[in-house]
């Protein structure tokens, strides 16, 4: 049984926690983009690390001067949870469900703890209009069964991070980061409905 769940929008006033010491993560670019995009990978994308925590992620970023801000995010949460999780079969999935996020290449065939699909775009609402005084929206889409290493419920398989192009030259834009990475974990999220853990709209996937 997994989990499907929506996004969750997140305000800007929020402090980040402080860090255990990071575990570097590489990013390189991606074999495909978009134009005006830069686009980048993890250095070691879709393959399994069996014995520490692993983040596969696709980025679509504006500017190449960002790399090094979500690098650093990266770093620091595979420094926080260490214990591998258990990889997935992503070709194994149900037609109907969807890779998080629109990043433009494609997820990875085996995940070997979580993926997450990063883009710096403005935030819509429903209706197309930019949503203000948020600054990022991020969730977990996909949840492993219950008593894995991340959470109650299960560690996310997939998740995504959109940030807005309005914080990209702020002083809090690595902390920002860092923020919405630890809501794709299921971390400061409560929805009764999916055991008090907070992800909007969850429903079960046989």
């Amino acid at each position: 049984m997994l989990l499907v769940c929506s996004s969750y929008y997140v305000k800007s006033d929020c402090n980040c926690p402080k860090l255990a010491t990071p575990a570097d993560v590489t990013l390189v670019t991606a074999p495909t983009c978009i134009p005006d995009t830069v686009c980048l990978q993890n250095e070691g994308f879709d393959t399994i690390n069996s014995t520490a925590y692993k983040i596969d992620v696709n980025l679509q970023l504006t500017n190449v001067d960002q790399t090094d801000a979500f690098a650093a995010a990266l770093s620091r949460w595979q420094g926080i949870i260490t214990e591998s999780d258990s990889p997935f079969n992503t070709t194994t999935l149900p037609a109907d469900v969807n890779p998080p996020g629109t990043c433009t290449n494609a997820v990875p065939e085996i995940v070997s703890s979580i993926y997450v699909c990063g883009e710096i775009k403005p935030i819509l609402n429903e209706t197309g209009g930019v949503v203000d005084g948020v600054v990022g929206v991020a969730g977990p889409t996909l949840l492993r069964p219950r008593n894995s290493t991340t959470n109650i419920t299960g560690t996310t398989i997939m998740g995504f991070v959109q940030l807005s192009p309005d914080i990209v030259d702020d002083g809090i834009f690595l902390d920002t980061i860092i923020h919405e990475l630890g809501h794709v974990f299921v971390i400061g999220m409560f929805n009764l409905e999916c055991s008090h853990l907070e992800f909007v709209g969850c429903e079960l996937l046989t």
